[in-house]
């Protein structure tokens, strides 16, 4: 017998015996890639999270796979906000939506100096034991949003997930409207060469009374790319990373989205709840965005993204949308999301969704 099998059964005795899980959360201040990061973990999982560039989630660790895309020209920095630039330093953040820039009803960002760049303030909640909480507030965005967000992250032993509640708040005199918008950044580097991870792919579930014509929509850049690659038969959308830059919008009411990589065979699950009948920006539940070569449209302005990883750097955006939701003054919405890691490649995907691919 292996001598991983032989703990594994050691492990499942002593919970067994004792009713609890093997090992523990904790929450320790850490320097990661030279910032001041807290980092949550258990003997799964490692999380690791910047307060002071938006509160960012940088890091996501299992099996010693780093799921998350790290700008490195910014490690380490916490630069000032500059008009017309974004400082994307990766990893996962909160975004009020729809963006656009029609007018104050949308997101111009980013950048954005408060919600997207803004020093957060933190609470430890719960640093040790069975379950470990954090709580990231952002700085008040008063004048352009009218809302202040913040984040409730946890951990529980045993089990390679991380738990997320998130809440706007408004703090302005009016009223507003907003969708929360998590936005996840996925390293999609080839991870034993050079170049980008052409075995990456993404899933989501397709709406069988989908509002779009081909049950999605594409957003930005090429409709014809060969990224976009649905499948009917099995109601599945299912995407693959070719550095071409595009962006797809699904009204997907599974609730999961995915990213499986081809080549490690990791796969990282989020989970969300769908609400029929709401309301949603841009009428999508689940957004992707390549990062890649190419050009699109946005800010009424034509952007041409070079085919260099020092600009263009291999990443994929997962993107989960809240339902829209108007709040009067003082009026709170909150939103909850799940990670889930795991290892397998679209086998194991399958297991945990019960989606059927190819």
């Amino acid at each position: 017998m292996k001598r991983t099998s032989i703990l594994f059964l050691l492990m499942a005795a002593v919970y067994l015996w004792t009713g609890t899980a093997f090992g523990q959360c904790k929450v320790e201040k850490v320097n990661y890639l030279g910032w001041e990061t807290l980092k949550l973990s258990n003997d799964l999982v490692e999380l690791y999270v910047v307060p002071d560039i938006g509160g960012r989630i940088i890091q996501f660790v299992f099996d010693e796979h780093e799921y998350l895309f790290v700008n490195g020209k910014l490690a380490g920095k916490v630069l000032s906000y500059k008009e017309g630039e974004w400082n994307n330093y990766g990893g996962d953040k909160l975004w009020p939506a729809p963006q656009g820039w029609d007018g104050p009803e949308q997101w111009p960002g980013p950048g954005d100096p408060i919600l997207d760049g803004g020093r957060f303030s933190y609470a430890l909640l719960r640093s040790e034991g069975k379950e470990a909480f954090i709580r990231l507030t952002s700085p008040p965005d008063r004048e352009r949003t009218g809302i202040q967000f913040s984040r409730l992250i946890s951990l529980k032993a045993g089990k390679p997930e991380v738990f997320i509640e998130n809440t706007m708040t408004n703090i302005a005199d009016r009223e507003v409207s907003w969708g929360i918008w998590s936005v996840t950044q996925i390293d999609a580097s080839n991870p034993n060469a050079e170049g980008y991870n052409d075995k990456l792919d993404f899933y989501c579930s397709l709406n069988r009374r989908s509002v779009f014509q081909k049950k999605y929509c594409v957003m930005f850049g090429l409709v014809n790319n060969f990224a976009w690659r649905p499948d009917y038969e099995h109601n599945l959308f299912r995407g693959h990373y070719n550095y071409l830059v595009g962006k797809v919008g699904i009204d997907s009411p599974g609730g999961w989205l995915a990213s499986v990589d081809g080549k490690t065979g990791h796969v990282f699950l989020q989970k969300y709840k769908y609400f029929p009948g709401k309301k949603y920006p841009d009428d999508c539940s689940v957004e992707f965005w390549i990062n890649g070569a190419g050009s699109y449209i946005a800010a009424k302005k034509l952007i041409e993204a070079e085919p260099d990883p020092e600009e263009t750097p291999y990443l994929l955006e997962m993107e989960i949308l809240s339902p829209l939701v108007s709040l009067r003054p003082g009026q709170s919405y909150t939103f909850k999301t799940q990670w889930k890691a795991a290892k397998g490649g679209l086998s194991a995907l399958m297991r945990e969704t019960g989606a059927i691919g190819k």
